[in-house]
């Protein structure tokens, strides 16, 4: 056993010791060096944030795709309606365990509005890391206003590093006098 492992430091050595691409909050170091040999042995990288299909907090995965639709539809400008939000989930397959594969399907399971209401209201205030269309690194806020049947669904945009993000400028066209090109 042991001389299977030092093969695979020795490789790891050989080539260059390549770091892990990974990382183990507060033990970097050991993550860097460990990750690098495991990674270059081909075995991948054992901390990557695994992404199980069938596992895990469905609610999690499928608020940050929601959040990820409203961010790119006008870079995440606007207010959203509840009935907004269902026709979303219903497009996209988000929250069907909540609405449903579409509205008739909605009717029939039982208390489906508290259900994904209670849901987003915990998710209020809640940061998603995501990219725009163009490959700009966002942080963005699911927020709501109102109450009840005037309640609006939010987005707040920021860059990654901090500051507002800007909405986009008009297109300038050129004066009648001159010929664009």
């Amino acid at each position: 056993m042991l001389a299977a492992l030092w093969s695979l430091v020795r490789h790891w050595d050989k080539e260059g010791r390549p770091k892990g691409g990974g990382t183990l909050q507060g033990f970097q170091g050991w993550a860097n060096i460990v990750g690098g040999i495991v990674t270059q042995a081909g075995f991948g990288d054992p901390f990557a944030e695994p992404h199980l299909e069938l596992a895990g907090d469905t609610d999690a995965a499928d608020m940050s795709e929601l959040v990820k639709h409203l961010l790119h539809v006008n870079n995440g400008e606007g207010e959203w309606t509840y009935d907004n939000i269902i026709g979303i989930c219903h497009d996209e397959g988000l929250f069907v365990r909540y609405v449903g594969h579409d509205e008739e399907e909605r009717k029939t399971i039982r208390g489906s509005n508290q259900r994904l209401g209670g849901l987003l209201k915990r998710k209020e205030g809640t940061w998603f890391n995501h990219q725009l269309e163009d490959g700009t690194p966002v942080r963005v806020r699911f927020g709501r206003r109102g109450r009840q049947r005037h309640r609006k669904y939010t987005l707040k945009v920021v860059k990654e590093g901090g500051g507002q993000l800007e909405p986009p400028k008009p297109q300038e066209e050129p004066p009648e006098d001159e010929e664009p090109f």
